[in-house]
């Protein structure tokens, strides 16, 4: 076959006279691997052996040779049976090599790819140099840990006498040697506030500071033991950060305050000489979930690759796990973690055999977090009697509704915080555990529905760009409402019984609540986000497995080229096609939007996104809008909800732009930048570094959404500090006058996206603000992303050309019907126009109290030749019972004959008055009022409908179904001709293909005497197994020479579980490759009949028609 000898010569032009290999007998192997990649040989595939379980695996993958910037490497590599086990693009951000570590591999055989980003569709070429080094695993986690007294007192810590048996021991861990140094000397002075130390309650404190940042508190740069005394500077409300009054009980210098042994060290010493009834612990730092908590800058500074350390959640145990053991302390009362993303289902696992109860929050934590003032307070006053429940959800209930919730930041809605009893915490691990094992039991057959599942579980930190920890609650509702696998949705209700059971107390923004279980759970967005350290980090082993099973079943082999195989309905890469734009010229500007009809063939997309690229003059690609796209669905209460819903198969969609960019500025300077919008958040990333810094932070800016504001700013609201290393968040403060850096996104002729140095900024006050302006005029990429679960792309764009010269308003933005037939205006920082649930279009002001309306006739009951019918139809459907004066007066609306006419009507905010015109298309014989509205007493109704009538263009509607264009047509697409064979199915049809009858079938091929087509049909019966073989028995056999029946199959698609029946057989001597589906709905048996020669066509034919036809193939329950 013409795949497999390209494959050959690949082989043979990648490694010919171009491989050195070394082997030890220490388990050690190496071999370099040297080629070209390009379009003739744009893959090369190198099979290994790894000889012990164990190895670790790495593979190093540069472009070499005179021109090395040329190639943009990637790499995969397989395991024995061809699946994708890990892969990577670049090694760090803007570092184009691509290199792979994989600890802990087994025994075996496997198989490098060395490639380019694209594969068989890219753009770069060149020189390759493949470094295959095997060597044994070496933990990257030291659990050696010696707390001995001796050990103890060599690192510095006091001999002291141990001190009387308190009520209470807090023992407060601060790991500041990062950017959080300011806020955590804030944090430190709380328990200050509470008069530190006593005989009853003893507060143990560590802090580890900075050489950066802060110079406050005589700018002490080593790790500190206090015993915290009284505050009495008296400076908490005035200075940020407050003066420390108390004096430390050691200064070790500088010392790694991210390693589990240091923790250790200080826990055990603390418990021998401060004994007590009860112990709380409180962890504050950077918080990574599953990657661990307290972070340290300065002791990473010699490590490559690597920004900080981490103590890990091994780590934490271990040091959790010797500190009980020396102190005889069976389990601790209180965990306080004031860091982000800790309330882990990993984490929890890690220590929950060590503690009652814990405070966390899967988000990030804001400044001030829990306060230490309060908790210490409550353990004064009540001592050993305290009620820790009563305490902790009033520490919750200071957080986020007085903190967080009552200050009205547009994010305030995401925060959350949880009380969670970790004596109950096993089940929840064991539940856990158990999905993944039920999962891990057959994953090709459960990978569509979980990933169904993931694509709108809630996502913790999304508004800040985040896409890898997920909701577990959230998750295993969605898959219980997608699963039709009674073992799979058992064993998610399980997890929902011991989370429940696990949560004590709980509080967030009012409107995640309902979504939420206040749990996260590691869960890449995409393969290509995967650690594969967390299968030495996390204690979910089933869990590690289960993401690396679901990758691999959902993840296409992108570079077997033309050699696609005859399999089963195998993951696919996204393609994209635009099928028409409008204006068809192209030419837009901010009245006059931008409309994209696009398809796309895909199984199992992760989301997808409109994309906004500006073409400079040079003919530098820079990316300046990135829109997610959602569907609006009418949940069960009603309500229109934005989800990320996608068919399989093949989907026909639009999108608009209004040819407006966000707009940045710091007061002196405004740039166009890559503002990304996720509801009512904006997030910009960069890079920031203060007065005080030698080394730039990674952050994420967000904002206020300005559509969402009356004055159309987006204001900073706060600044997120990440890291891509461990997944480390922070909320942090950026001192003013420091210096930021806005990420550049520049495109490749490839469609990568590289992310440079942008634009600077000296950070303000009150932080830097966005507006939505025009676009610049010029040359624009306007196109869409598609991502599939597995991490492959697909891309394609259509050019715009945005002129906004003259624009009388450029507060004004546009919005088209093309079905329709209309543009209209509204202020730009209005709602969009979206249909309520009465059918009138709509858009809001940000009070709601105004808002530009269409309603549409019945152009069954419109006389064309009288516009007051348009108006008289639309009062009798929208308001039946309204008295008015029927006033009219002509008026022109865009060069046509119109009415205009004003009345009220009320509503549930009072009377609404309406100032409304009408007109009719001629070309889509319909009608349209269009209305200027606002409750009595506010807004300007005048000047909306001024703006309204001189701007609103009325054209001939442009049908999806009547578009030129597209690959695919839909068998509803009755104005191309189409007609589904029932009325209750739908299901694309190739635009080129026809229907012919034949017999029960409805049969499609490009060509009736075609030997290659597929055919529909419905039987009566509820048997589907032998129906299939019936159809075979009776409808394929005809000329028949042999058959061979292959092994039956189930497909699980969004709409419905088909079986089906594989087979080959010959006719004059001639090899088919056929098989039937079928489903039961309705009583009724569905059936799906395709046959295709054997070889490169029966490849094709199911690859790009069949299978994508199957896999969007939906029957309405209520047909007959």
């Amino acid at each position: 076959m013409r795949g497999l000898l390209s494959f050959i010569l690949i082989i043979v032009i990648g490694i010919s006279g171009a491989s050195a290999q070394s082997d030890g007998d220490d388990g050690r192997y190496q071999r370099i691997v040297r080629g070209t990649i390009d379009n003739t040989a744009p893959f090369t595939e190198i099979t290994f052996t790894v000889p012990q379980d164990g190895s670790t695996i790495i593979l190093d993958l540069m472009a070499v040779g005179e021109n090395p910037g040329r190639l943009d490497t990637f790499l995969y590599l397989l395991d024995e049976t061809g699946v994708i086990i890990d892969e990577n693009d670049d090694r760090q951000r803007g570092v184009l090599d691509a290199r792979i570590e994989f600890p802990f591999a087994s025994a075996g055989e496997y198989t490098a790819i060395a490639t380019r980003y694209g594969v068989v569709d890219g753009a770069s070429y060149g020189e390759f140099e493949l470094l295959i080094d095997i060597a044994p695993t070496e933990s990257r986690i030291n659990l050696d840990y010696d707390v001995s007294p001796e050990a103890l007192r060599e690192m510095g810590f006091p001999d002291l006498e141990p001190r009387p048996t308190a009520d209470w021991t807090i023992f407060a861990y601060y790991g500041g040697d990062n950017n959080l140094e300011w806020g955590l000397q804030a944090d430190f002075n709380e328990f200050e506030l509470a008069g530190g130390s006593t005989e009853n309650v003893r507060i143990i404190l560590m802090f580890d500071r900075s050489p950066e940042h802060s110079t406050d508190n005589g700018d002490w740069r080593t790790m500190r033991l206090f015993e915290v005394q009284a505050d009495v500077s008296d400076d908490a409300t005035i200075r940020f950060p407050p003066t420390l009054d108390s004096e430390p009980l050691a200064d070790f210098g500088v010392f790694d305050s991210g390693s589990g042994d240091t923790f250790a060290k200080f826990l055990t010493w603390g418990l021998r000489h401060y004994p007590a009834e009860n112990y709380a612990i409180a962890l504050a730092s950077h918080g990574a979930a599953w990657r661990g908590i307290i972070t340290d800058d300065s002791a990473a500074e010699d490590i490559p690759r690597v920004s900080h350390t981490i103590i890990s959640v091994p780590e934490m145990r271990e040091a959790l796990q010797l500190a009980t053991e020396t102190a005889g302390v069976e389990r601790f009362d209180l965990l306080i973690n004031d860091a982000c993303s800790m309330s882990s289902i990993e984490y929890f696992s890690g220590v929950a055999p060590f503690f009652e109860l814990s405070l966390a929050s899967p988000e990030v934590v804001v400044d001030p977090a829990l306060n230490m003032t309060l908790l210490t307070n409550r353990l004064k006053a009540e001592r050993g009697d305290v009620d820790l429940v009563d305490l902790g959800a009033d520490l919750i209930n200071q957080y986020i509704q007085i903190d967080i919730y009552a200050s009205g930041d547009a994010d305030a809605d995401y925060f959350t915080h949880a009380l969670t009893d970790l004596t109950r915490f096993d089940a929840v691990e064991r539940t856990v555990e158990n999905f993944a094992r039920v999962f891990n039991s057959n994953p090709t057959a459960y990978a569509e529905t979980l990933g169904a599942a993931r694509t709108n579980a809630y996502t913790y930190t999304h508004f800040a760009g985040r896409n890898r920890e997920v909701d577990l609650g959230s998750l295993m509702r969605r898959l219980i409402a997608e699963a039709r696998d009674v073992e799979l949705i058992e064993a998610a209700e399980l997890v929902l019984i011991a989370l429940d059971q696990a949560i004590i107390y709980s509080n967030a923004g009012a409107n995640i609540t309902s979504d939420v279980s206040y749990y996260s759970i590691y869960f890449p967005e995409a393969s290509s986000g995967f650690s594969v350290s967390y299968f030495e980090e996390s204690p979910l082993v089933e869990w590690g497995r289960m993401l690396r099973n679901y990758y691999n079943a959902v993840t296409p082999q992108v570079w077997t080229g033309d050699d696609i195989g005859l399999d089963f309905h195998p993951p696919k890469a996204p393609i994209v096609t635009i099928a028409n734009v409008y204006p068809e010229d192209g030419v837009v500007n901010v009245l006059n939007p931008f409309n994209v009809r696009f398809q796309i063939e895909a199984r199992n997309i992760s989301h997808g996104d409109a994309t906004f690229d500006f073409i400079e003059p040079g003919g530098t690609v820079v990316r300046y809008g990135l829109d997610r796209l959602l569907r609006p669905v009418i949940n069960e209460q009603g309500e229109t909800q934005l989800l990320n819903v996608w068919d399989d198969g093949v989907s026909d969609e639009q999108f608009f732009w209004d040819a407006g960019l966000p707009v940045v500025s710091d007061g002196n300077s405004a740039n166009n930048e890559l503002v990304i919008v996720r509801q009512n958040v904006a997030f910009l990333d960069g890079w920031y570094r203060g007065p005080n810094d030698q080394n730039f932070t990674e952050v994420s800016v967000i904002f206020n959404n300005a559509q969402n504001d009356p004055d159309g700013i987006g204001r900073s609201q706060r600044v997120i500090s990440r890291s891509d290393d461990s997944n480390a968040l922070a909320v942090i403060s950026i001192p003013p006058g420091s210096e930021f850096i806005a990420n550049r996104s520049v495109v490749t002729p490839d469609g990568r996206v590289v992310v440079e140095e942008g634009n600077r900024y000296v950070w303000p006050e009150d932080g830097l603000t966005y507006t939505n302006e025009p676009a610049p005029n010029g040359q624009y990429d306007v196109g869409l992303l598609i991502e599939a679960i597995g991490g492959t792309t697909g891309h394609f764009s259509t050019q715009a050309t945005v002129n906004n010269d003259g624009l009388m308003d450029t507060d004004l933005r546009g919005r088209s019907v093309l079905s329709i037939g209309f543009t209209l205006t509204y202020p730009k920082t209005w709602s969009l126009l979206t249909t309520d649930p009465s059918f009138v279009d709509r858009s809001f002001s940000p009070d709601g109290l105004s808002n530009v309306a269409v309603y549409y006739p019945d152009p069954s009951f419109v006389d064309p030749d009288d516009i007051e019918s348009v108006v008289d139809d639309v009062f009798f459907f929208y308001f039946p019972d309204l008295t008015w004066d029927r006033q009219y007066e002509p008026i022109t609306v865009d060069g046509n004959p119109g009415i205009a006419f004003s009345f009220e009507y009320e509503s549930e905010q009072g009377i609404v008055d309406v100032r409304a015109f009408a007109a009719f298309n001629a070309a889509g014989n319909s009608g349209y009022v269009f209305a200027s509205e606002a409750v009595r007493g506010t807004g300007d109704i005048d000047g909306i409908y001024d703006q309204l009538l001189e701007n609103v263009r009325i054209f001939p509607p442009v049908s999806i179904q009547q578009a030129v264009g597209g690959l695919w047509d839909f068998s509803f697409y009755r104005a191309r001709g189409r007609q589904p064979f029932r009325d209750d199915v739908e299901y694309p049809v190739p635009s080129a293909w026809q229907p012919s009858e034949d017999g029960m079938w409805t049969r499609y091929a490009d060509d009736p005497a075609s030997d290659s087509f597929i055919a529909f049909g419905v039987v009566a019966g509820d048997d589907i197994p032998a129906e299939l073989n019936a159809v075979i028995a009776r409808d394929a056999l005809d000329g028949m020479q042999n058959l061979v029946l292959l092994p039956e199959r189930v497909l699980n698609t969004r709409y419905h579980r088909w079986t089906a029946r594989p087979y080959e057989i010959t006719r004059d001597g001639r090899v088919y490759q056929g098989r039937v589906y079928g489903t039961i709905v309705n009583n009724q048996i569905y059936l799906i009949w395709t046959e295709a020669p054997d070889g490169e066509e029966a490849e094709i034919a199911y690859a790009r028609n069949f299978e994508p036809m199957v896999d969007r193939f939906s029957i309405s329950e209520t047909g007959e």
